[in-house]
């Protein structure tokens, strides 16, 4: 498996400019808000393409209890529980919220040294 390192976007995420666009946009009337996020889209799109590096890590996937829905909850308080279960189950998982791209290189590679070389002839 792989990561994507692009210096752009984590720029943009660093300063915060993700969360300030989504709440710009969403201040538009719905047909600017529509063609704001199509261009987020695109940009990010075409942007990921042609300035991205890839970054060999292992993948590893964690499954958590399974969320019932109870009886009289409604979407928004599902949603929630089921947000903060798996924040959760990060949290307890990773230990962190952010990508740490020395951290999963580090893993990729401790997780092929148990491997013998193939040969080939």
């Amino acid at each position: 498996e792989e990561m994507k390192f692009n210096p752009f976007f984590e720029v943009w995420c660093g300063l915060g400019l993700d969360k300030l666009y989504g709440r710009f946009t969403r201040c538009l009337p719905k047909p600017l808000e529509w063609l704001f996020w199509q261009l987020a889209i695109t940009v990010t799109f075409c942007m990921s393409l042609w300035t991205s590096a890839p970054v060999p890590v292992k993948v590893t996937m964690h499954v958590g209890d399974g969320v019932e829905v109870r009886a009289g909850e409604t979407a928004g308080e599902l949603r929630d529980r089921v947000h903060k279960a798996a924040q959760s189950l990060a949290d307890a998982k990773q230990g962190r919220r952010n990508r740490d791209y020395a951290a999963a290189i580090a893993e990729r590679l401790k997780s092929l040294g148990g491997h013998e070389a193939v040969k080939c002839d």
